[in-house]
């Protein structure tokens, strides 16, 4: 074990910024998330300066991907699980589960081939604050992971990053410290119905704004991708209602909503 290491458990913004602060430090990081790309929920925001800066942090993530780039001494384990943590000394032995994800990032060049080929249309971008930035395959809609066979995203790749061979891997590492930062969900809106999410179109989250944000400068109505003329924000969904267990506020969406707008 390395007496100057550490497992960070989520690669949002809280681990990456940990991460960085670490390796600054001169620790050795292991960085473990389940997803296949680093920057959690905060990659889903979107610049919401107009004239100028309206301080909303979404920049944040790129500034502190572009540090955790620059230090060696972090290693990023993607689409990774912690299977069991046992003391070691005055250590930790923790074991990683590491899922198959069928697009090898590191080797994709994001040219956009594989989605235009894909019969089901399950290959998108990451987003576009993520890291590392490519095109991901959802396993729920590919052919491939209902026992139908297809490679035609495999086969029209020009870097050969797509294969559905590889096996999940499950190794072992010991570090002297932890950190969880394993951020949070956000809340279902399909639990309060009487707002219409999922009925009506035009009825969308604040996350999914940001995503529009992100990736199209603009927010588009889903129904006929017109620009919304009027937009009516609808606050404390989810929060201070006992009966969904969440009594308390979340004591964001208000300052939140008024940078979207």
């Amino acid at each position: 074990m390395e007496p100057r290491s550490a497992l960070i458990i989520g690669a949002g913004i809280a681990g990456i910024t940990s991460a960085v602060e670490l390796a600054r430090n001169g620790i050795s990081v292991h960085l473990v998330d389940r997803q296949a790309t680093m920057g959690g929920q905060v990659a889903r925001f979107g610049c919401k300066a107009t004239e100028s800066c309206s301080k909303c942090s979404a920049c944040v993530l790129t500034e502190k991907i572009a540090e955790l780039r620059d230090a060696p001494s972090v290693r990023f384990h993607p689409c990774s699980r912690v299977k069991q943590i046992r003391r070691d000394g005055e250590g930790f032995r923790v074991s990683i589960l590491q899922e198959p994800q069928p697009v090898a990032l590191d080797r994709c060049i994001a040219c956009g081939l594989c989605a235009q080929e894909c019969p089901e249309q399950c290959i998108t971008p990451t987003l576009l604050r993520a890291f590392p930035y490519g095109y991901l395959i959802d396993q729920q809609r590919c052919r491939n992971y209902s026992g139908q066979q297809c490679r035609r995203c495999a086969e029209v790749c020009p870097t050969k990053a797509i294969s559905f061979d590889r096996p999940p891997r499950l190794f072992e590492i010991q570090v002297a410290a932890i950190v969880v930062a394993t951020g949070f969900e956000p809340f279902n809106p399909r639990n309060k119905p009487q707002y219409g999410y999922a009925r009506f179109p035009n009825v969308v989250t604040a996350l999914e704004v940001e995503e529009e944000l992100s990736r199209k400068g603009r927010v588009e109505k889903p129904s006929d991708g017109q620009i919304p003329q009027d937009v009516a924000f609808i606050q404390c969904v989810g929060s201070r209602d006992p009966q969904l267990g969440n009594g308390y506020c979340s004591q964001v969406c208000c300052a939140y909503a008024v940078r979207i707008a």
